[in-house]
């Protein structure tokens, strides 16, 4: 059987809270999500950056990275709760790996055949990653701060190391002895006695690290303005660039020169990393082509800028030409927890994410093009919901705010309810595609809610304390819906009409309860082409397909290896199933005897939503943990089927061979 393919990928934007989260080294470049590390590789035959590979072995968020200087395979990433890894990145899996209990990394460098990190509150850990000695800190480095240290950086290998962490800049009289945050430091390449460090509020200065004095001060348009990031050209002699704090203007300086050269905007938003790389040349090594520039405006080598901003914004910007090569702007930072298409246009779809935000994407075209953004940061945000018909609106579960309702054509937030509690957990939220009044909500107080809109009353349904996780109306009956909750029971519930109750708050009962489930239930889907029937997705590992009129479980789907929280029901064949799970991994099945169609892998974290529109009944969208949301084509799983199922024999016999 032919498999699936992937059609689309997008991938996640940069995390923009710790400031080491680019990389670069030879032909590669690397940044970090929250807990993702995204590679790219230059294409030998076009030149052409194109995703490398993804790593997700990091159970919590990322705090920096950096590259081996000499070894273009070893990559380093340090994590919250103390874990360091290097990757082998040719071989994408992980090389060497440790836990430090004592506090989470905030800067890491190679040196020499060691690898050093530093804390908040110590400088500098050395751990020798290819001997069994533990993590230790040299008594040389055996200092403390007045502050928490930011970074650390060695001038070179095989040199004596150097750090510098914070500044006190005694010569300026204006800073009153503030020690100011360093947000950038990059050592002279050249030289192991100078250094570029760049200040949160004393400016961009050139040190002379023997004696620590300011060799000099380079002039920014004002003292509001701030430096973020900064890198050294390569091949280009004396010259660097630094990217503003507040907005997207890249400015071109030699060391000689206290004024920049140029200064660029190259974006909106502000800088937030960078690293710079020679461009690759297809067929040829850039190191044969270029040579050395005493830096000019207009005189540049073939130099790329991997470059970050605070928006989440990713992009390789090609120095000489003055353009970019490549912007990824407005991507996810963090978990992307649901994804849905429009109900009324196949080529609209919608992320909701971690990082507060959902997102509207046009995926009509290969690469997905962002089209809009909710306001503001609305804490993590569970499921989505699209409002029915043309009304251009999504209803949004999230973990602090209650349900919220995003009007996209008018920019805003336009209704908040909070029925479940004020900072309770919202998890899943669904809006009556039949009715376009009524939207139900389930949430950690243990009830499911339905509330009409711009009406006073709601109805609530008990589930006995347990957390609902899922819900669903019913796509052919506007007051049947069902749920999935914290004690792995699926309940059918039967909605009154608000309009006969009055305004009181109603508490009802299920009309009939699921039991089988040995954990948690998360995602509950009725099929939308077999009336009464439904499946459940569980922590159990198991799919569950139920029937509501025999009142009964009629199939169980064992395959996952880990909690299943995406489900998605084929809008055009009856029995396919699709399944996303913990294990990375999305399962078309076929219901009828519980077979494994096919299995989509690609994604390398938690699989959590999935999304087809009836239009386009091939093409599915998937979300996951590592920050990516994915389309995938499955015509050419699925379409020898149904010919399958009208012959009742095999493709051989149904297409007999002719004679020669």
């Amino acid at each position: 059987m032919d498999q699936p393919i992937q059609l689309a990928l997008l991938a996640a934007g940069c995390q923009p809270w710790n400031s080491q989260v680019t990389a670069a080294s030879g032909k590669r470049f690397a940044y970090c999500a929250t807990s993702t590390v995204y590679i790219f590789e230059a294409d030998e035959k076009t030149g052409q950056y194109v995703l490398h590979s993804i790593f997700a072995e990091n159970k919590q968020r990322i705090t920096c990275m950096c590259w081996h200087p000499s070894d273009p395979n070893l990559l380093c990433t340090t994590s919250c709760n103390g874990t360091v890894i290097i990757w082998d990145v040719e071989q994408q899996k992980v090389f060497k790996q440790i836990k430090y209990p004592r506090d989470k990394p905030v800067s890491c460098c190679f040196y020499s055949n060691c690898l050093a990190f530093a804390t908040k509150s110590v400088a500098v850990n050395l751990w020798e990653y290819n001997s069994r000695q533990a993590v230790h800190t040299p008594p040389s480095y055996n200092c403390s701060f007045s502050s928490d240290v930011t970074i650390i950086k060695f001038c070179s290998p095989g040199e004596s190391g150097k750090k510098h962490v914070s500044i006190l800049d005694e010569d300026n009289e204006e800073d009153n002895g503030y020690e100011s945050l360093v947000t950038d430091i990059q050592w002279d390449p050249h030289s192991t006695e100078y250094a570029l460090v760049s200040r949160y509020q004393c400016g961009l200065i050139m040190m002379d690290t023997n004696n620590m004095s300011v060799l000099m001060r380079y002039s920014m348009p004002s003292r509001a303005v701030y430096v973020q990031c900064l890198a050294w050209v390569p091949a280009a002699s004396g010259t660097f660039v630094t990217g503003d704090q507040q907005n997207g203007i890249l400015r071109i300086w030699n060391v000689s020169k206290a004024e920049p050269l140029e200064s660029l905007k190259i974006k909106t938003t502000g800088f937030h990393a960078m690293s710079a790389l020679q461009r690759q040349t297809a067929g040829i090594s850039t190191d044969s082509v270029t040579t050395r520039h005493q830096g000019g405006p207009g005189v540049t080598p073939p130099v790329l800028l991997v470059c970050t901003f605070s928006d989440g914004g990713v992009g390789l910007y090609d120095l000489s030409l003055r353009r970019w090569s490549y912007l990824r702007e407005k991507g996810h930072t963090e978990t992307v927890f649901d994804c849905k298409f429009s109900t009324s246009d196949a080529t609209r779809l919608a992320t909701a994410s971690f990082d507060g935000s959902v997102k509207v994407w046009d995926a009509s075209r290969p690469e997905l093009k962002f089209e809009c953004s909710s306001p503001g940061n609305e804490g993590i945000l569970y499921q989505i919901s699209w409002a029915p018909s043309n009304l251009n609106c999504i209803a949004v579960a999230s973990a602090k705010h209650g349900m919220f309702i995003w009007n996209i054509s008018k920019g805003k937030i336009t209704h908040r309810y909070h029925e479940h509690g004020h900072e309770v957990c919202v998890y899943t939220v669904c809006w009556n595609q039949i009715d376009s009044t009524r939207i139900l909500t389930g949430g950690a107080d243990g009830y499911a809610v339905v509330r009409q809109i711009d009406e006073d009353g709601v109805v609530r349904f008990d589930h006995n304390g347990a957390a609902v996780y899922g819900c669903e109306w019913s796509p052919s009956d506007q007051s049947l819906f069902v749920t999935g909750a914290e004690d792995g029971k699926v309940r059918v519930f039967c909605q009154p009409l608000l309009g006969q109750q009055g305004n009181a708050d109603l508490v009802c009962k299920p009309v009939r309860v699921f039991e089988g489930h040995s954990s948690k239930s998360f995602h509950v889907k009725f099929s939308p082409l077999r009336d009464g029937y439904l499946a459940s997705g569980s922590d159990d590992s198991t799919i569950r397909i139920w029937s509501y009129g025999e009142a009964k479980c009629t199939q169980v789907l064992t395959g996952h290896k880990s909690n299943v929280r995406g489900l998605c029901w084929s809008p055009e064949i009856a029995y396919l199933l699709y399944s996303g799970s913990w294990d990375y991994s999305i399962i078309l099945w076929d219901i009828r005897n519980g077979s494994k169609l096919c299995t989509l892998d690609g994604h390398s974290g938690d699989v959590y939503g999935l999304s087809i529109h009836k239009n386009r009944p091939f093409i599915l969208a998937s979300s996951s943990r590592d920050s990516t949301v994915r389309l995938w084509s499955t015509y050419q799983v699925v379409s020898s089927l149904p010919i399958a199922v009208l012959a009742k024999v095999s493709w051989s016999e149904v297409f007999a061979t002719p004679r020669k």
